[in-house]
């Protein structure tokens, strides 16, 4: 892979590791909801620049893709389940992915 690619590519892992710990370490629902928005942002962010970057070979686009489309899916998962339980829609989702009741 190219040096400058793969400064890219950490340029956008680097934000979304500390994302990820500030997901853990949110209060609340609505928090979580927000630290998730922004990571589906920076994948987004993340797969345009892959699509617009000249003269990657196949190998090299397809990795990076595939690397953007993995974080980019799991902050919508991470969105939906923290978007919905924080509007008090937890009915919404199927019944594997709902939280639990405990206190």
């Amino acid at each position: 892979m190219k040096p400058e690619l793969i400064a890219a590519c950490q340029m956008f892992l680097a934000p979304t590791t500390v994302l990820f710990a500030a997901l853990g370490l949110a209060k609340t629902e609505g928090l979580k909801a927000g630290v998730s928005a922004v990571g589906l942002s920076i994948a987004v962010v993340w797969f345009i620049v892959v699509m617009w970057w000249p003269n990657l070979t196949g190998l090299e686009r397809y990795a990076t893709i595939a690397l953007a489309t993995l974080s980019g899916a799991i902050w919508v998962l991470s969105f939906l389940i923290h978007g919905l339980t924080s509007v008090g829609e937890k009915k919404r989702l199927p019944n594997f992915m709902q939280p639990d009741e405990r206190p």
